[in-house]
């Protein structure tokens, strides 16, 4: 079975206050997506 990870980020929210802190965004090596 292969896996391909499309858009690997994140969104981070404060937790109290629901206010969005930030975004990432980030590539991943080919051989993190190979079969294992």
């Amino acid at each position: 079975m292969y896996t391909k990870i499309t858009n690997p980020s994140i969104v981070i929210f404060d937790g109290k206050t629901g206010e969005l802190i930030g975004t990432a965004t980030f590539k991943l090596t080919d051989e993190s997506e190979k079969n294992s």
